[in-house]
């Protein structure tokens, strides 16, 4: 079995709450915490103690674990028992992709019958090998859990799920099972073998042309709603659960050829959920899937309304991806992936690849939909519209027009269209005429879209990779270190250019003028990680009047009030390490006041009411350093009651627990400065 890490101790933890860790222990101690729950149990119970005022009255679920799920051959009449609700929270399960062969941890017993020859793959909670079945001399693939008899009662569990939900189900595309056993305490499944790879090997760095991208997605469409007839869900169909199988066809055109074609066969149901009961086991507010293929409904942790669409909205992404090389969700972390997912709308695919037709396009985005009910009603209905795209007629993704559907019309019965046209050609001349001046000018303005289309895509392309560079640089602890300040300081100066290139052109567009000021922003922020804190305080102000302007000129656009917040807040910082503590008070009060607006208009969107704490928490450690301790506590109480209805709200956001535990601390540490200040003689 894996080695866990060690957790770390009750010190750490209480020094991971006041702030008090170094760069490198911080991060290691948070992302421990992120997935470990007798961690964030712990971390719960100290936030408690921290101040007895401000004490947690919500009751925390416990740690359970369900006694070890028998393994049964009639497996198609009887589904496998729920696990405890309370089993596990703050989880996020995924079914890992497997890694290619090598050994197995261990020596895996003999299986009777099989004879192992090597290992395809290995993930987080199985190893597949490759084996032959020696009564019918063939070769199978065979799936052990690992840990064998010491696997954890939830893997079992899982693993008996997939066991169950496969046999259900027989489809050409969809891979088989032959035998479910147990030997010795070792759980295994005899499935069929494919060894043409899985489409996430075929995937990298190449972009799909849109008829075998198509054609793919139908395919695995028909069998996902072949298996959703059967009352399953699959939860997390992705490239990596998508495997390839070769077939050889022989062509006689004179000349006998043979020639390979992949069929796609959807694998893995570790995580399928059936739809009146639910396979894996898991109970709301667990988030279940891989969070770059999840679709908005999973990401929130409602497993009630998973269902067929949720499938759909997977099919969507791997659409998405085969079409422009790239998932449309991709964040640079787990939590902002899922977060891209929640509230993001993906890039269409025709900026990134102009050459992707538009009712594929309209197809791929009507599968994303965040609400499942703008998506297509079934897998059916998605595979339906994707044959009519390959066949070239009028899609049902949305009402296509007389002018659409007579061109579609043409092309799929050329030598009539074109008697046609002969026919009519002696009354419409002029009418034909003048029909090609205006095909001649929407052609050229077509051109002119496409080009700036991706002139657009190519500049939001190299800003996100300068973005993400500074990033990778300022949040790497390990550059953070005294020896490496050199090093970090040069990678930093060496990124100033790019962003001084991005603010050089006035913008007149709207969204052109906001990017400029997040340049301009992010370009403070850079500056102020460099120890040019006055430099910084220069970019953020030309940030801020940007901002301003737009929200002046657009009240209607909460966004630019949004980034109005976010640089007042980060130059009230800058100016409070340069000791300009008025200053740093009248920003961080603008930003509360922006923040306070934007929060009470729209109170269902979290971003709006995490602003809002952040500037009261600056505020507050402000106020505490002014020594006007009474308006600190009040400051740090409104930022402590809207964080404790973040976490009533979402639960399982260990990010809201942690903030949440801070402001306390925050809040402990400033009753002690004022009962030591009470103790002091007159």
């Amino acid at each position: 079995m894996d080695a866990r890490p060690a957790c770390p101790s009750h010190e750490h933890l209480d020094r991971l709450i006041a702030d008090e860790l170094s760069g490198p222990e911080q991060s290691a101690v948070e992302d421990h915490v992120e997935s470990c729950p007798r961690c964030q149990q712990i971390l719960e119970h100290l936030t408690r103690a921290s101040y007895a005022q401000w004490q947690l009255s919500e009751t925390d679920e416990g740690i359970g674990h369900t006694p070890a799920t028998p393994y049964l051959d009639p497996l198609r009449d009887q589904p496998p028992q729920r696990m405890r609700a309370d089993s596990r929270p703050f989880r996020l399960l995924s079914m890992p992709e497997t890694s290619p062969g090598g050994d197995p941890d261990g020596a895996w017993p003999e299986l009777p019958g099989y004879e192992v020859v090597d290992v395809l793959g290995r993930g987080g909670m199985g190893v597949v090998c490759k084996a032959r079945q020696q009564k019918l001399n063939r070769w199978v693939a065979l799936k052990m859990l690992r840990g064998g008899r010491y696997a954890e009662p939830e893997q079992r569990a899982r693993f008996q799920a997939e066991a169950w939900a496969v046999a259900q189900l027989r489809h050409p595309n969809i891979v088989q099972i032959y035998e479910v056993g147990d030997n010795a305490g070792q759980p295994y499944l005899v499935l069929e073998l494919v060894e043409g790879g899985s489409l996430a090997q075929k995937l990298p760095g190449g972009v799909w042309p849109a008829q075998p991208a198509a054609q793919l997605v139908e395919t695995v469409a028909r069998a996902a709603q072949f298996a959703h007839q059967h009352g399953v869900i699959h939860r997390d169909l992705k490239p990596a659960n998508i495997l390839l199988e070769s077939v050889a066809t022989t062509i006689d055109h004179g000349v006998r050829t043979t020639e390979y074609a992949s069929i796609p066969k959807i694998a893995d149901f570790g995580l399928a959920k059936k739809l009146d009961a639910d396979l894996g086991q898991t109970s709301t507010g667990i988030l279940v899937g891989t969070p770059g293929y999840m679709a908005p409904e999973q990401a929130e942790g409602r497993s009630h309304d998973v269902g067929p669409a949720t499938d759909v909205h997977a099919l969507g992404v791997i659409l998405y991806e085969l079409l422009t090389g790239r998932p449309p969700y991709q964040g640079a972390s787990m939590l902002q992936t899922l977060e891209q997912v929640r509230c993001h709308e993906p890039v269409p695919p025709r900026r990134l690849q102009p050459r992707v037709p538009r009712d594929l396009e309209t197809i791929c985005l009507k599968c994303l939909h965040k609400e499942p009910r703008h998506r297509y009603t079934s897998a059916e209905h998605l595979a339906e519209d994707l044959w009519r795209f390959r066949n070239g007629k009028p899609i049902q993704a949305r009402p296509a027009g007389l002018v659409e559907q007579g061109w579609k019309w043409a092309r799929r019965r050329p030598a009539l269209a074109a008697l046609l046209v002969v026919s009519v050609a002696a009354c419409v001349a002029l009418g034909i005429e003048d029909q090609r001046y205006k095909a001649r000018l929407e052609q050229a303005l077509e051109q002119t879209r496409n080009q700036r289309d991706r002139a657009d895509a190519n500049l939001q392309f190299a800003r996100d990779a300068v973005d993400r560079t500074v990033s990778k640089i300022t949040e790497e602890p390990r550059l953070k270190e005294a020896d490496f300040y050199k090093l970090r300081h040069d990678l930093l100066t060496y990124m100033v250019p790019f962003y001084l290139e991005f603010v050089k052109q006035e913008q007149t567009d709207p969204k052109l003028a906001a990017e400029r000021a997040q340049a301009f922003s992010r370009l403070g922020s850079v500056r102020d990680d460099m120890g040019e804190k006055e430099k910084a305080v220069t970019e953020y102000e030309q940030a801020r009047a940007i901002f301003a302007q737009l929200a002046a000129d657009f009240p209607d656009r909460p966004e630019y009030c949004q980034g109005l917040v976010t640089v007042h807040d980060n130059m009230g910082t800058v100016l409070r390490e340069l000791g300009k503590r008025p200053e740093a008070e009248a920003a961080y009060r603008e930003a509360l006041k922006i923040a306070a607006r934007l929060a009470a208009n729209s109170p269902t969107v979290v971003d709006y009411r995490l602003a809002l704490a952040n500037s009261y928490n600056n505020l507050a450690r402000l106020l505490h350093d002014l020594g006007r301790h009474g308006q600190s506590e009040a400051a740090y109480s409104e930022s402590l009651k809207i964080q404790r209805q973040l976490v009533a709200d979402f639960p399982r956001v260990p990010a809201y627990r942690l903030a949440l535990s801070k402001t306390c601390s925050n809040l402990g540490l400033l009753a002690r400065a004022l009962a030591s200040i009470s103790t002091l003689p007159s």
